[in-house]
């Protein structure tokens, strides 16, 4: 989400070794059906070569301490409740605390992190925590974090929509999308209806904004694609007001034409002594030579 360089470098190890696994089984898929078995074996190896059980979180890559990206480490606590929700394993239980323990080991402040997608990727993750385990802390932690982003980073700036990162420098899918579904999640699990209005205005604005209508989601509006938009409501301001005090409709007319006494006079005017006087003088002026 930084960019493509970073990206590749921080977390290739995890996708190469996942798309390793689950090409293996779609290839396979052709013959028979991914079974249990599988999943299980898939799951396990990504616990073998990259979860560290002593110090609670995943590594970045295969070998070495680093841990993984705030990020993606959001994406991998979400696969551990994907393995919950097939096996209901104590084991797999408590490995999605042991998660949220090391990571806010590491991360005790999540505002300090200047993108807000990443908090937003943890709000939904908390969300869902909560609703397997029933512990509190993942829901107070959702409602915190989506609470903070949502009253500091949303202004009707290009008409709505989220900010990607601290400095309110564009509104991006990344942040816009994800708040959609903390929103709504937040909805059901707090029952305050306030939440399913916040989605459903992102939404409207995501849709309205970063989408073409027909399926096309763009990546984001700054101030660089937003200044267009930003002219245009200008212009929308200054024609309705010049339609209100009757200028635009004295702009659409030639006083020559639609007055016959000018026509008369070939366009004349009446000129004050004083217009007259200027002009001759700026005329004589015009006539003396310099030497």
């Amino acid at each position: 989400m930084r960019n493509f360089r970073s990206l590749k470098i921080t977390s290739r190890g995890v996708v190469i070794f996942l798309a390793a696994c689950f090409g293996f089984l779609l290839a396979a898929s052709s013959a028979r059906a991914v079974t249990p078995a599988d999943a299980d074996l898939a799951f396990d190896s990504l616990n073998k070569v990259y979860w560290d059980a002593s110090a609670k979180y995943f590594r970045r890559d295969e070998q070495g301490t680093k841990k993984a990206d705030f990020w993606f480490a959001a994406q991998l606590w979400d696969t551990v409740m994907d393995q919950y929700d097939r096996t209901h394993s104590a084991e797999v239980k408590k490995q999605i605390d042991d998660i949220y323990d090391g990571f806010v080991a590491k991360y005790p402040d999540w505002t300090r992190n200047k993108y807000n997608d990443d908090i937003m990727w943890w709000t939904i993750a908390c969300t869902r925590a909560y609703a397997i385990t029933q512990n509190e802390r993942y829901l107070k932690k959702a409602k915190d974090s989506f609470d903070f982003i949502y009253d500091h980073f949303t202004d009707d700036t290009f008409g709505g929509g989220v900010y990607w990162i601290n400095q309110k420098t564009s509104k991006n899918s990344c942040i816009n999308s994800p708040t959609v579904i903390a929103a709504a999640r937040l909805s059901v699990l707090l029952k305050e209806p306030t939440y399913l209005e916040k989605a459903k205005k992102v939404y409207e604005w995501q849709k309205k904004t970063l989408t073409d209508g027909t399926g096309k989601v763009f990546d984001s509006i700054g101030y660089n694609r937003g200044r267009p938009l930003m002219c245009l409501a200008l212009q929308r301001l200054y024609t309705e007001r010049a339609v209100k005090i009757g200028l635009a409709s004295r702009i659409r007319q030639r006083p020559i034409l639609v007055r016959p006494e000018l026509r008369r006079r070939g366009g004349a005017r009446t000129i004050a002594l004083e217009e007259a006087l200027t002009r001759r003088e700026v005329r004589g002026r015009g006539r003396v030579r310099t030497t």
